[in-house]
């Protein structure tokens, strides 16, 4: 499936397992993450192309930490933030799960969470 996000002047990047590891994972979701100031405009965009609302930071992190909201339509998933900050700290984790290779699921999980929430090593998933 073939995404239009280029019209709505977003910032997009694919992400995800797919995106860090090599071999790259054939039974996964495909993930994108998207850099948009009007998250009403995203919102509407997404769930008139049958996105369904699908998870808030306290879904995954037990905060609020980092504005962000997923949606999800099959195999695809769409993360969006209208935090530039956010959207920095999200593709740096990307980058270094992708330069380590970590292929163990909770590796990534943890990396992700002391990037984007600060957990601190007590807290991390093992």
């Amino acid at each position: 499936m073939k995404m239009d996000f280029a019209k709505n002047g977003w910032v997009v990047r694919p992400v995800g397992s797919r995106v860090t590891c090599d071999p790259a994972p054939k039974d996964t979701d495909e993930d994108y993450l998207v850099f948009s100031v009007d998250e009403l405009e995203a919102e509407t965009h997404l769930t008139d192309q049958g996105f369904k609302l699908e998870g808030l930071p306290g879904f995954y992190t037990g905060n609020d930490n980092g504005r962000f909201r997923s949606y999800r339509r099959g195999e695809l998933n769409v993360i969006v933030t209208p935090e530039f900050e956010f959207f920095e700290r999200f593709m740096t984790a990307t980058a270094l799960a992708k330069r380590f290779n970590l292929a163990r699921k909770e590796d990534r999980i943890a990396l992700f969470q002391a990037i984007l929430y600060g957990v601190g090593e007590g807290d991390l998933q093992s």
